[in-house]
């Protein structure tokens, strides 16, 4: 009996050897049906067998997987099996696939273009055109090939990708892709640029010129005065621009930017020269909430266009990234009356991480031994704040007001407060260069809180009168740094 008992690991290691050939039908007596309607003798056996041979749950799961795939295989046929093993099918392993599988055309796309082989049946089949199954190789697909890498200048690596995202490409014929080069090239965009611009998006030469990309060229020249350099930059960083169809696309986008923003086409044109992704731009899901919740924001109407001159990406972040800004700056204590003028004076600021927002409001407010009303007041008056860098920026600047200018952590707490401006100031350029300045001068920098020194400075009388005296009392503020006039002698900026 214990021999027996010894015998059974192995019997169960030659079953779950032979069990492929079982499912496969290749054994006789186990033929598995290609039905997996009703319960058959296999299907219990199997199902038996995975119960004995696996005891944890997930090892019974992946061996019924496995017994699935092989009914799979049976049924699809000898021509799809060997489509689908081709497309499943690593680089190594498709390098070792034998040439009579694939036909011509496969073979130099798979080892010359570089498609992948999971996207090699998507380019082959691809509609409405075109079939690259009836186009010759020699005459069509070659040609077409030869002139992306060597006119359009498409690096290899992108050509694989390129022709999947527009298998059209290979359709068209060289006649009208050298015509959409050559328009490109007309509008000033260099060739080095024009293999970006078709890399980035390579619609753009499937396109007609006259019928597509010529009427939208002009259209932003004549109708938003936007020169020619200026187009150029448009083409390069958004080149789907050409493709929007003038009277439905260009138009209605345009004319309601204007009117929403109370901008004129020329500052309209400066505005999409800044940031072309405007044009593309659905009205009703992307311009039309994010101009409401702006306005909601208590931003008025008349500062629209100069918030969108001063900073055009803000039209670029998606509502619910500038809506997470927003309730992170609630919680820092800005309050939705000052959230219109916080957006105005700092836009950029919500398009920063929420991570980043409340990295930089703790660091700021442990440096300086802020309260949250200290740190919400600092916000509202100057937001930039909050977009510095604690360690390159802020810090040597809280440095020097404590170790030069003799401020402690409650004087420069409160000085900060009443004036944070003074932390967009330049540390070498302004403020070292003024305090040098004023302490050549005669004149000292006091905290607020620090009663102010008496003194007089005596003038000798001479002929002709001197100069009126310049005040001898100390300066009750930061304030002084900022209030000298340029070139006042001490190398003020």
């Amino acid at each position: 009996m214990s021999r027996r008992i010894q015998h059974i690991p192995l019997l169960l290691s030659l079953l779950r050897l032979a069990w492929p050939a079982i499912a496969g039908g290749e054994l006789p007596g186990f033929v598995v049906p290609r039905s997996l309607g009703g319960p058959t003798y296999g299907q219990r056996f199997a199902h038996d067998w995975t119960v004995c041979c696996y005891p944890s749950v997930q090892q019974q799961k992946v061996a019924r997987a496995v017994q699935i795939e092989g009914l799979r295989r049976r049924a699809v046929g000898a021509a799809n099996h060997r489509r689908v093993a081709v497309l499943r099918a690593t680089r190594a392993e498709r390098l070792n696939t034998p040439a009579a599988q694939l036909s011509e055309t496969e073979i130099y796309l798979l080892e010359y273009v570089g498609v992948e082989p999971v996207r090699l049946a998507q380019l082959m089949d691809s509609k409405p055109f075109p079939n690259l199954r009836d186009k010759s190789l020699s005459e069509d697909i070659r040609p077409c090939i030869q002139f992306l890498l060597e006119e359009v200048g498409l690096p290899r690596k992108s050509l694989g990708k390129a022709l999947v995202t527009c298998p059209q490409l290979l359709g068209v014929g060289i006649a009208s892709l050298k015509s959409g080069l050559d328009f490109l090239c007309s509008l000033g965009i260099t060739r080095d640029a024009c293999s970006r611009v078709v890399e980035r998006f390579p619609h753009i030469l499937k396109y007609s010129v006259e019928a597509n990309l010529r009427p939208s060229a002009d259209f932003l020249k004549r109708e938003l005065a936007i020169s020619p350099s200026q187009l150029a930059f448009i083409v390069e960083k958004e080149p789907a621009c050409l493709q929007l169809n003038v009277e439905h696309k260009l138009v209605p986008t345009c004319r309601y930017v204007m009117e929403h923003a109370g901008i004129t086409s020329e500052e309209l044109g400066h505005l999409i020269s800044k940031n072309p992704r405007i044009l593309s731009m659905s009205i009703p899901s992307n311009l039309e909430p994010k101009f409401e919740w702006i306005q909601e924001m208590g931003v008025p109407f008349s500062k629209m266009g100069g918030l969108l001159k001063a900073y055009p990406l803000l039209l670029s972040y998606s509502l619910p990234k500038l809506q997470q800004g927003q309730a992170v700056l609630k919680m820092q204590g800005v309050s939705d009356a000052d959230m219109g003028s916080v957006m105005m004076k700092c836009p950029h600021l919500f398009g920063l991480t929420t991570d980043k927002i409340e990295s930089n409001s703790r660091a700021l407010a442990d440096t300086l031994s802020l309260s949250p009303h200290q740190l919400a007041e600092i916000i509202t008056k100057y937001p930039r704040a909050l977009t510095y860098s604690l360690c390159d920026n802020l810090a040597p600047k809280l440095a020097y007001f404590k170790s030069v200018m003799r401020f402690d952590e409650e004087e420069l707490s409160e000085e900060i407060v009443a004036f944070p401006l003074i932390l967009g100031y330049s540390l070498d350029k302004r403020i070292r260069a003024r305090h040098e300045h004023l302490i050549k001068c005669d004149i000292a920098v006091f905290p607020r809180s620090t009663p102010r020194p008496k003194r007089t400075t005596q003038y000798a009388t001479q002929s002709p009168p001197p100069p009126p005296p310049r005040p001898a009392a100390a300066v009750g503020s930061v304030r002084a740094v900022r209030g000298l006039k340029r070139g006042g002698g001490g190398g003020g900026v």
